[in-house]
C-alpha cells in the first residue's frame, strides 16, 4: 500500500482515482489501469462483494474493510492497444542490433504488459515468463526482474517502471 499512496501523493494527491496513461511507441496516449483509493475504492469493493455475490460466491472472502487500495484494469479496448503496443515492442526489441534500444523496447513491452492484463488470474505470472523469455532472447542475458514487478507494472507510472526495470539490467 505505501507505493501507492505515494504514487497518490505525487500524482493526484486530493484525488480518489489516480489514472496511469501508457505513452506507444509512436507518441499515442493510451488509458491504462487506474488506482483507487477513497471513496471510489470503497464502491469498487462493494461492485466486487456484489458481483461474486450474485454468482452465488463467497463476498465475505473480498477484502473491503480499513482504507483499501485498488487496481482497476483499462477498459478492454484500451487493453487491446496496450497488449499489442507490448507485442510490437517485443518485436522490436528482437530484431534491433543495437542492445540499448532492444532495452528500451523490452522495458516499453513490460510496462505495456502489465497495463493490459489478458486474464483476471494468472495474467501475472504469465507476464514474468514472457518477460524472462523475451528478455533472454532479446537482451542476450537473463534479464533481472524486481521480486514485486507485477505490483510496480501495475502501480508506478511508466516513465518510472521502465526506468527501473533498464537500471536493473546493468
Amino acid at each position: 500500500g505505501r507505493r501507492a499512496l505515494a504514487r497518490f501523493e505525487t500524482g493526484a494527491p486530493h484525488g480518489a482515482v489516480l489514472q496511469n496513461v501508457v505513452e506507444l511507441a509512436d507518441g499515442t496516449l493510451v488509458l491504462g489501469n487506474r488506482l483507487l483509493r477513497g471513496h471510489a475504492a470503497e464502491a469498487a469493493a462493494g461492485e466486487l462483494a456484489a458481483r461474486i455475490a450474485a454468482r452465488g460466491g463467497d463476498a465475505s472472502q473480498v477484502e473491503t474493510g480499513g482504507t483499501p487500495l485498488y487496481t482497476a484494469t483499462a477498459t478492454a479496448a484500451d487493453r487491446a492497444r496496450l497488449h499489442q503496443a507490448a507485442i510490437g515492442a517485443f518485436t522490436d526489441a528482437l530484431t534491433t542490433t543495437d542492445p540499448a534500444t532492444a532495452l528500451r523496447a523490452w522495458a516499453h513491452g513490460a510496462y505495456c504488459l502489465y497495463q493490459a492484463p489478458r486474464t483476471k488470474k494468472g495474467s501475472d505470472a504469465v507476464a514474468r515468463v514472457v518477460l524472462v523469455a523475451v528478455g533472454t532472447v532479446a537482451l542476450g542475458r537473463v534479464p533481472r526482474l524486481p521480486h514485486d514487478i507485477d505490483l510496480r507494472g501495475y502501480i508506478d507510472g511508466q516513465a518510472a517502471f521502465t526506468r527501473d526495470l533498464r537500471a536493473l539490467q546493468d
